[in-house]
């Protein structure tokens, strides 16, 4: 009965941090006017660390080094994802970015079924066409099969966060939920800031779009990974 419980809750978690996760686009769309992508997504990635640690910390003193290089490895593909998620953004409609996003989801089983050698089922394979047809539709001009560059990008995120989903599935039952999920987002605050300060120029103030969106978006990765964790665990 406590299991059932405990993944009822785990689900409709997830479903709340589905319906925050959408809001975030348009937010980071308005503030890539102001501030690079990738220091962008490191500051709001390192606010989000400071706010887990603060409310965690007993959890975050579990980390361990198996802790350390198992969330390093979630964190690449959780850096792929944010990062050019992040930067798509830059170059295409904040829909059209949600929409691309989404397609992970219809990935996922995809490479289960390919890193298996298994032949994926017919709702899968259903679920890939549609999802391919949604961004030929959204994505490539009328006329042309050239796909969008701001939309190409995102897709690269959304195979990220697919791997990201995979990783979580096979490694995180491991290790302490809130633990594993602060080492990744300390790696994706860290490796984004320092690439942001190479190759990106800091702005010499934080506009009020930049600073209302990290206040606004610190939490959505941090709970965006602690409750993903949870659903994994849950489910196991």
């Amino acid at each position: 009965m406590v299991r059932k419980i405990s993944s009822t809750w785990a689900d409709l978690s997830m479903v709340l941090v589905a319906c925050i996760w959408g809001v975030t686009f348009v937010i980071v769309k308005n503030a890539l006017a102001d501030i690079g992508p990738f220091l962008f997504v490191g500051i709001r990635f390192l606010l989000a660390s400071l706010l887990l640690a603060a409310l965690s910390f007993k959890d975050i003193l579990k980390v361990r080094f198996p802790t350390l290089t198992t969330g390093s490895l979630l964190g690449i593909f959780l850096c792929i994802g944010y990062s050019f998620q992040t930067l798509g953004l830059k170059y295409t409609t904040s829909s059209n970015a949600g929409f691309i996003t989404g397609v992970s989801v219809v990935l996922v089983p995809l490479i289960y079924a390919l890193i298996n050698k298994k032949k994926p089922g017919l709702i899968t394979s259903l679920t890939v066409i549609m999802a391919a047809l949604g961004l030929f539709f959204i994505s490539f001009p009328s006329g042309s099969f050239r796909l969008n560059y701001g939309d190409m990008l995102v897709l690269i995120c959304a195979f990220g966060f697919a791997m990201h989903i995979i990783t979580v599935d096979l490694y995180s039952h491991k290790h302490n939920a809130v633990a594993i999920t602060a080492v990744q987002i300390l790696f994706v605050g860290l490796v984004c800031s320092i690439i942001g300060l190479i190759v990106e120029p800091f702005p010499p103030y934080l506009t009020y779009n930049a600073l209302s969106a990290n206040r606004s978006l610190r939490y959505s990765p941090g709970f965006f990974g602690a409750e993903l964790h949870a659903k994994v665990q849950y489910s196991h």
